[in-house]
């Protein structure tokens, strides 16, 4: 078996990122997450689709 048999059927979402950060391929997992089509995302940087990971500078900080 080879790693593009093995990352297509991983449940879990993956994507190959290069080195400026842009996605390079994605798993179908991925695509039923997001709903868009590898295809779509490939050369998109991921930043552009972490919204969900909060921005530090715009985090409450406790001081407890």
């Amino acid at each position: 078996m080879n790693y593009e048999t093995i990352f297509a059927s991983l449940p879990d979402a993956l994507c190959i990122v290069d080195r400026e950060g842009k996605i390079v391929t994605a798993n179908p997992a991925l695509e039923r997450l997001l709903g868009w089509r590898p295809s779509h995302l490939s050369g998109q940087p991921l930043a552009d689709w972490l919204s969900c990971i909060p921005d530090p500078a715009h985090t409450l900080q406790w001081n407890i």
